[in-house]
Protein backbone atom coordinates (compact mmCIF):
# COMPACT_ATOMS: atom_id res chain seq x y z
CA UNK A 1 0.00 0.00 0.00
CA UNK A 2 2.67 2.46 0.64
CA UNK A 3 4.83 1.85 -2.85
CA UNK A 4 1.17 2.47 -4.13
CA UNK A 5 1.31 5.75 -2.32
CA UNK A 6 4.90 6.80 -3.29
CA UNK A 7 4.36 5.58 -7.03
CA UNK A 8 1.19 7.99 -7.07
CA UNK A 9 2.81 11.01 -5.00
CA UNK A 10 5.84 11.04 -7.36
CA UNK A 11 3.06 11.06 -10.13
CA UNK A 12 1.51 13.77 -9.43
CA UNK A 13 4.54 15.86 -8.70
CA UNK A 14 5.76 15.04 -12.50
CA UNK A 15 2.17 16.48 -13.84
CA UNK A 16 2.47 19.23 -11.58
CA UNK A 17 6.19 19.85 -13.04
CA UNK A 18 5.09 19.26 -16.67
CA UNK A 19 2.24 21.60 -16.60
CA UNK A 20 4.77 24.09 -14.78
CA UNK A 21 7.27 24.10 -17.58
CA UNK A 22 5.14 24.48 -20.27
CA UNK A 23 3.13 27.31 -19.42
CA UNK A 24 6.90 29.09 -18.65
CA UNK A 25 7.81 27.76 -22.28
CA UNK A 26 4.46 29.31 -23.67
CA UNK A 27 5.48 32.80 -21.85
CA UNK A 28 9.15 32.22 -23.08
CA UNK A 29 7.80 32.44 -26.35
CA UNK A 30 5.84 35.64 -26.38
CA UNK A 31 8.09 37.33 -25.18
CA UNK A 32 10.91 36.22 -27.75
CA UNK A 33 8.70 38.22 -30.53
CA UNK A 34 10.36 41.22 -31.80
CA UNK A 35 8.34 44.60 -31.47
CA UNK A 36 8.07 45.82 -35.12
CA UNK A 37 7.52 49.75 -34.52
CA UNK A 38 5.29 50.85 -37.56
CA UNK A 39 5.31 54.37 -38.20
CA UNK A 40 5.78 56.72 -40.89
CA UNK A 41 8.11 56.21 -43.96
CA UNK A 42 9.63 59.06 -45.93
CA UNK A 43 11.47 58.85 -49.07
CA UNK A 44 15.48 60.16 -49.66
CA UNK A 45 15.43 63.13 -52.39
CA UNK A 46 18.72 61.69 -53.74
CA UNK A 47 18.33 57.84 -53.79
CA UNK A 48 14.51 57.41 -52.76
CA UNK A 49 15.45 55.01 -50.43
CA UNK A 50 12.45 54.65 -47.73
CA UNK A 51 13.51 55.34 -44.41
CA UNK A 52 11.27 55.78 -40.89
CA UNK A 53 10.85 59.55 -40.11
CA UNK A 54 12.66 59.29 -36.67
CA UNK A 55 15.74 58.06 -38.95
CA UNK A 56 15.67 60.81 -41.69
CA UNK A 57 17.72 63.70 -41.63
CA UNK A 58 15.85 66.17 -42.31
CA UNK A 59 16.93 69.73 -44.40
CA UNK A 60 14.67 72.33 -44.74
CA UNK A 61 11.31 70.43 -46.12
CA UNK A 62 13.86 67.65 -47.85
CA UNK A 63 14.19 64.11 -46.06
CA UNK A 64 17.57 62.43 -46.48
CA UNK A 65 18.68 58.90 -45.80
CA UNK A 66 21.88 59.94 -44.44
CA UNK A 67 24.34 62.51 -43.72
CA UNK A 68 26.48 62.14 -47.69
CA UNK A 69 23.11 62.25 -49.27
CA UNK A 70 22.20 65.96 -48.05
CA UNK A 71 25.35 67.32 -48.60
CA UNK A 72 25.51 66.08 -52.10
Amino acid sequence: MNIIRLILLLLLIWVIWSLFNRKNKKALKIQDKPVIKQGEMVSCQHCGLHVPTEEAIKIDDTNFCCKEHSKL
